[in-house]
């Protein structure tokens, strides 16, 4: 099973995802994630996720379905994984002793059909040796600040003279 690799560390009792403190971040339907807790600042620190933005302490509940949990966190090999359905709701990532220190997950439709046909246009240049081509992808900050947009470039192409 494939799945996207999101490393968890805790830092002054917030939860820092992929080394960065977030607010939100975005998830695509139809992938699994997998939240690596393997980090010892994770130490008692069990992430899980709600429908509610009050988390499970102001009366929401533990949101479980497709979640797997291995190990404890802060433990070497311990991971939160789960796979977003196509109906999957908005979520939020929180620490079941406490409230304050979860983020909300946006979940959003798509994403996976262009990113796979990226790697097949790729797949097919870099097999192509007559080819010279630089093949770019998506690339977002969470939330998005910073957005480029994929992109093909052939070689050295140069603008027609003719203005078009």
């Amino acid at each position: 099973m494939s799945y996207i690799s999101k490393t968890v560390t805790v830092v002054a009792g917030f939860y820092y995802i992929d080394g960065s403190r977030h607010t939100a971040i975005t998830l695509n339907k139809g992938q699994t994630y997998r939240f690596d807790q393997s980090d010892a600042s994770n130490a008692s620190r069990h992430l899980r996720f709600s429908t509610a933005a009050n988390e499970t302490h102001g009366g929401g509940s533990e949101y479980t379905t497709a979640v797997t949990v291995v190990g404890t966190a802060g433990s070497a090999g311990a991971y939160v994984q789960i796979a977003l359905a196509s109906d999957a709701p908005t979520l939020y990532i929180y620490w079941s002793n406490h409230s304050g220190m979860g983020l909300t997950i946006n979940v959003q439709s798509g994403g996976s059909f262009a990113l796979e046909l990226q790697k097949s246009v790729r797949a097919a240049l870099v097999a192509d040796s007559n080819i010279t081509a630089l093949v770019s992808t998506r690339v977002y900050d969470e939330p998005p600040q910073n957005v480029t947009y994929p992109f093909v470039r052939f070689g050295d192409l140069q603008p027609r003279s003719n203005g078009y």
